[in-house]
């Protein structure tokens, strides 16, 4: 094997150890972002507001 064909196998390598490290990265993420969407949707309260607008 040539030179640039190992340093080309290591950088396709280490591409690929990112990418799935990304994806697993995210899909952790987007759990937390479910829950964390549950707890403030049964949190959440419609709070009845009384606005005056006084012009002038």
């Amino acid at each position: 094997m040539n030179t640039w064909q190992i340093v080309l196998l290591i950088i396709i390598a280490v591409l690929l150890a990112v990418l799935v490290a990304l994806y697993f990265l995210g899909k952790r993420l987007q759990k937390k972002k479910d829950e964390s969407d549950r707890q403030m949707e049964a949190a959440s309260q419609t709070i009845p507001m009384l606005i005056i607008d006084k012009k002038k």
